[in-house]
């Protein structure tokens, strides 16, 4: 019996939206979950959202949760290497930078 959510899970970035948001999608293309979040910090933080960083991060380990729980086959995670979820943008980088 063929796997309903096959992997690997990608990420794609959606265009045309009033916020930026990201999509979830499985090998047969099927949108599995949307994430949204604002680019600037103070935008995210007046409408008590997600960061454009944020949303990347979680829309990023949603993508790696069947490799994650072992469902994935090894040749399935080699796919997904040059995926959206995997690039880093400094200039949306929100993390809390450890100062000496």
């Amino acid at each position: 019996m063929p796997r309903r959510l096959p992997a690997p899970w990608t990420v794609e970035a959606l265009d045309g939206c009033s916020l930026s948001g990201l999509k979830v999608i499985d090998a047969n293309r099927q949108s599995l979950a949307y994430v949204y979040g604002h680019a600037h910090q103070r935008d995210a933080q007046i409408a008590n959202g997600l960061t454009l960083d944020e949303a990347r991060r979680i829309a990023a380990n949603i993508a790696k949760l069947p490799v994650l729980l072992g469902k994935a086959r090894p040749d399935d995670s080699l796919a997904a290497e040059s995926n959206l979820s995997d690039e880093r943008h400094e200039d949306e980088d929100t993390t809390p930078k450890d100062t000496p």
